[in-house]
């Protein structure tokens, strides 16, 4: 599988109470996977996999809540991962 590169959609990372929020755009294409990643130290080696969207055959919007409460974890970061499954 490779990683998709081109024809970006806006992704947006806000709160809701004491919890990050990711939310993104994505087009009716279901070869595309899409993954959300978490850290809490940006110098950490990798990044855990949190959440995995099952593919979208319709466009659309979609959207995640973290899990981690800010209050306990005040530093997290979280991103999108896109991949294209053959």
């Amino acid at each position: 599988s490779g990683v998709v590169a081109g024809n970006t959609s806006l992704c947006t990372v806000g709160r809701s109470g004491n919890f990050l929020t990711l939310a993104f755009d994505h087009p009716a294409d279901p070869t595309l996977r899409y993954e959300i990643e978490a850290k809490s130290d940006l110098t950490a080696a990798t990044w855990t996999v949190v959440h995995t969207f099952t593919p979208f055959a319709i466009a659309g919007a979609a959207s995640y809540t973290d899990t981690e409460d800010l209050a306990v974890t005040p530093r997290r970061f979280l991103r999108l991962k896109v991949t294209q499954t053959p």
